[in-house]
């Protein structure tokens, strides 16, 4: 009896954190972590909302990421959604499978200021760069490797709106573009396996 009561504290035990880290430490530390991380790498800031696991129907879902201007008062790019459903039934043959990835509300300001440049290249960290390594420590080509194997079944992209703004003209030029659709299947590693794309 003192065995089995043992284990049911363990089991226990082991539901309770598993519970505590998909509904607590997920949904809040999950965005925190990103939103600094993302805010010192990017030097603007990040805003990332909710995060969601459910690691019995594969899904992850993310409610909301956006970037913003330095005055936190216009978003360079966002999403107000991000999903992803993934597969595990073919794991066992090495096969690679996401049922469906969403996005909802994508928004992305791009503009070109006075000076010429386009606020959207900020968000581009700096490439380091390398020094040359010499001749003779180049190292031998080798044969290019397989692609895994990778299918993902239906790419989602509803509602995006795209807006560009020239301000280094007076006056300014503005265009947006709203009620973007679009739906990309079939999407393979497999070179005999064709995507389709729809856009609306």
């Amino acid at each position: 009896m003192k065995v089995l009561r043992v284990l049911a504290k363990v089991l226990l035990g082991i539901i309770v954190f598993i519970f505590f880290l998909l509904y607590v430490v997920i949904p809040v530390g999950v965005p925190w972590a990103v939103s600094s991380q993302a805010s010192k790498l990017l030097k603007h800031p990040v805003r990332m909302g909710t995060v969601w696991v459910n690691p019995f129907l594969m899904r992850v879902s993310v409610n909301g990421l956006h970037v913003y201007e330095a005055d936190k008062k216009e978003v360079i790019a966002g999403f107000d959604r991000f999903w992803a459903d993934l597969s595990f039934l073919k794991l066992f043959q090495q096969e690679y499978r996401v049922e469906s990835i969403g996005l909802e509300n994508l928004v992305v300001n791009a503009v070109q200021l006075p000076d010429g440049t386009i606020n959207l290249a900020s968000l581009a960290p700096a490439p380091a760069v390398a020094p040359a390594p010499a001749a003779a420590q180049l190292p031998a080509q080798s044969e290019a490797q397989p692609l895994p194997k990778a299918v993902i079944d239906k790419v989602l992209l509803s509602n995006a709106a795209v807006s560009f703004t020239d301000r280094s003209v007076t006056p300014q030029f503005v265009t947006r573009l709203r009620g973007m659709n679009l739906t990309v299947t079939d999407v393979s590693t497999d070179p005999q396996r064709i995507a389709k794309a729809v856009f609306e």
